[in-house]
């Protein structure tokens, strides 16, 4: 354990050659509450603290360099989490190809990794069996975790409820690839790590949160460049496996479905903080397009201005118009031209349950920061019993859309917007009475 001092560096137990890509981030708790926390968030590997409470004053933090943590410890004085602090991460770029053929004897020859290959001593035989079943055709250590990856997202149901009146297995990984076959994040982190384990790959439990939801575009001192920001709360809450791989450091793998845990690789190219944006030019217009330019003759009758107000103003009022009511298909036109191809039904789903969570929100139906989608739903239906024929299927096409690896159909869609129709209805039937 070693103090932290704003903008040094912090040691790691083990250097590396790999080129890294630094990531900066500035974090503010939106929680009204005096929650408190033992470590500060963020990316992958943390090099530095920039700043916390705006300030260089960090004599309640110390560096944990085995775990890559920083804690904070409350004191007498001062028992308050940080409002906001910053901080620069270290991110590995991986050579995916390069490290796909790395054996095991390259990876951990002379390394002292005991502790993260431990398994129950319990743990039933099928689950080391199955782990070397779905590897069987990997013969590195990457390739054996990746065959893993997909084994898991692809052949159980993510759910937060799942139906343990099938668990029989004292084993908790056991009884989920065997018998419940459902759950959540920590569901498929823990058979990661354990299968990993079980096939001598050292590997670890990782507690913390999803990336969120992008909320905007910020310029500050800290960012003079622009950043992304995103909004974490605790219906983010998520658990991962990191895998030790020599020289690359602990690796994110994510097995949950509908999660995604970016990692920078070789093939991604990104360009450097240095390098300048070029500047759009400005077009020019031809010797051509000024011959056929024709200038207005004196004599031509000139259009009264009133005319002119009245007739843009009936040009914008219709245009108003058709915006609101075709305000869907125009944010739906708008993606597809981003991506270059059709909406999936899923994205369709994914996009509007934004707009009906934010239709909620203008009725006084808002979400509470230490809720997920389901609890505020909950609560919304207490609140308005009449509206749960609506809001429940409308949460299950959400959660099936975000989290389960089963396809969305047109149906579906088809039938998120019939509720959503229906929801509105209700809402104005309650209103006018």
């Amino acid at each position: 354990m070693q103090s932290v001092e704003a903008g040094s560096e912090l040691p790691l137990d083990e250097s590396s050659d790999v080129e890294k890509k630094t990531v900066k981030q500035q974090v503010k708790m939106l929680s009204e509450d005096n929650v408190t926390y033992p470590v500060l968030f963020g990316a992958y590997t943390i090099g530095r603290v920039t700043d916390v409470d705006g300030g260089s004053d960090t004599s309640q933090l110390d560096w944990r360099s085995n775990p890559g943590e920083i804690h904070w410890s409350p004191t007498r004085q001062n028992r308050k989490f940080p409002e906001s602090y910053s901080l620069v991460s270290r991110v590995p770029i991986i050579p995916v190809k390069e490290l796909e053929k790395k054996t095991f004897n390259q990876l951990y020859a002379d390394k002292s990794l005991d502790q993260y290959l431990q398994v129950p001593s319990e743990l039933p035989d099928r689950v080391r069996n199955l782990a070397k079943e779905v590897t069987a055709s990997g013969d590195t250590p990457y390739e054996k975790v990746e065959l893993l990856q997909q084994y898991l997202q692809n052949n159980f149901a993510y759910t937060n409820n799942p139906d343990l009146s099938k668990k029989k297995s004292r084993d908790f990984v056991d009884s989920f690839l065997f018998e419940v076959k459902e759950g959540y994040c920590d569901y498929y982190s823990t058979a990661m790590v354990m299968m990993a384990r079980s096939l001598d790959i050292p590997a670890r439990w990782v507690k913390g949160y999803a990336p969120g939801q992008a909320s905007g575009y910020v310029t500050s001192d800290y960012f003079p460049d622009g950043a992304t920001e995103y909004t974490v709360t605790n219906a983010d809450a998520h658990s991962w496996a990191e895998i030790y791989f020599a020289d690359y450091g602990w690796v994110p793998i994510e097995a949950t479905p509908g999660f995604d845990m970016p990692m920078v690789t070789e093939t991604v190219q990104t360009p450097s903080d240095d390098t300048p944006t070029p500047e759009p030019e400005e077009e020019e217009q031809t010797p051509e397009e000024e011959e056929t330019a024709t200038p207005v003759q004196d004599n031509e009758p000139a259009v009264p201005t009133s005319v002119i107000w009245i007739a843009s103003s009936v040009i914008l009022a219709w245009a108003a118009v058709m915006i609101i009511r075709y305000r869907r298909e125009l944010s739906f036109m708008i993606m597809r031209m981003r991506q270059g191809e059709a909406l999936t039904p899923q994205q369709k789903i994914m996009a509007e349950s934004k707009r009906w969570l934010a239709w909620m929100k203008r009725h006084g139906m808002d979400r509470r920061s230490y809720e997920t989608l389901r609890e505020s739903v909950s609560r919304w239906e207490e609140v308005r019993p009449d509206l749960a024929a609506q809001l429940t299927p409308l949460l299950e096409l959400f959660e099936k859309a975000k989290y389960s690896p089963d396809q969305i159909t047109e149906e579906e869609w088809t039938s998120m917007q019939h509720h959503l129709q229906n929801l509105r209805k209700r809402w104005r039937k309650r209103a006018t009475k």
